[in-house]
């Protein structure tokens, strides 16, 4: 799952800052550096939800049927 992530996270800010270039918006550099922190702004977060464990398995948020 975080591979697909990365891949496509990666092919979105290459494309981006691909298009930053070609207009002469930007320099090859400067279109890098954005790249990457789009980069960074969609991967980040899910990698971290990943590690921290968010989702997890639901155990907490499990109630007897006697609760309910």
């Amino acid at each position: 799952m975080f591979g697909a992530t990365l891949v496509g996270s990666g092919l979105q800010s290459y494309a981006m800052g691909a298009l930053l270039n070609a207009t002469g918006t930007l320099s090859i550099k400067g279109a890098a550096y954005v790249g990457g922190l789009v980069w960074a702004c969609n991967s980040v977060g899910g990698i971290l939800g990943g590690f921290v464990g968010a989702g997890g398995d639901g155990s907490a948020n499990k109630k007897d049927a006697s609760e309910v």
